[in-house]
């Protein structure tokens, strides 16, 4: 609960977009060693609950990371929620990076 806390709280205020992917990437990390997600063991499984968890974990971290993103990524962050499917925290990250490049550029 307590690092759960700490993952919604973090913020990018004033880290560069790479420090604060690599920060809060470091809080899912430490979450996921002490509360391990559960995994179907059946052996052969054809359930599918894998892919759902997995599907649900990467689309909240997305979440908790726009979330703390700097208010002036707004605009880029509801682009990216209208894509279906939604990507994946790599690709997230690169396109956030290459507008904060454009429009560090056009200044």
């Amino acid at each position: 609960m307590i690092m759960q806390r700490e993952i919604s709280a973090v913020s990018q205020d004033n880290l560069s977009l790479t420090a604060y992917l690599t920060k809060v990437t470091k809080l899912w990390n430490e979450l996921s060693y002490l509360a391990p997600t559960p995994r179907c063991t059946c052996g052969g499984c054809t359930c599918g609950v894998n892919r759902a968890i997995s599907d649900l974990t990467a689309s909240t971290q997305l979440m908790q990371f726009f979330m703390g993103l700097h208010e002036s990524y707004n605009s880029e962050c509801s682009q990216i929620l209208m894509q279906d499917p939604l990507p994946d925290i790599e690709k997230a990250f690169s396109m956030v990076l290459r507008c904060w490049k454009a429009k560090r550029g056009s200044l």
